[in-house]
């Protein structure tokens, strides 16, 4: 993300009422007023469903805390929680310790740790590597992870 984006960013939120803080020298960046309360009708009744149906698509994931996330958010837009939708990307048999493995991988991400993995290459031969992940993708019913990797550097 570039200053300026994030200059830009400052600059919406501050025109839409959100009462942004900056401050200078270590420890220092741009935060909200610990008061802050999103007023609701600053959202349209479409984004507001967008944004719940984002949550709910999260819950798919097993991503962590999203259904808490998203009943508050129903009671503050006075929604029903429909449930309309349900996707389960998990294989059979699939429980705890893919769901371990999913929150180690989001932790370190977030936190810029390094892991170390073994995975068998595309011809079929056991590699072991040391990297920083960057994201996880599903795609064709597997999860993978983009890391960089210290031994190759990309």
């Amino acid at each position: 993300m570039s200053v300026r984006t994030i200059y830009r960013d400052v600059e919406v939120l501050s025109q839409a009422g959100v009462p942004i803080y900056t401050s200078q020298g270590k420890g220092g960046g741009i935060s909200l007023s610990d008061r802050f309360v999103l007023n609701k009708s600053l959202l349209s009744d479409k984004e507001q469903d967008e944004i719940l149906f984002a949550l709910q698509s999260l819950s798919v994931a097993q991503f962590p805390d999203s259904d808490e996330v998203f009943s508050k958010l129903s009671s503050l837009f006075r929604k029903n929680s429909t449930n309309w939708i349900e996707v389960d990307f998990s294989s059979w048999g699939s429980g705890l310790k893919q769901k371990e493995l999913y929150a180690l991988l989001k932790r370190a991400i977030l936190e810029h740790k390094v892991i170390s993995f073994t995975y068998l290459s595309a011809a079929g031969e056991q590699k072991s590597r040391r990297g920083a992940p960057v994201k996880l993708l599903f795609k064709d019913r597997a999860w993978y992870v983009e890391a960089y990797s210290f031994e190759k550097r990309l």
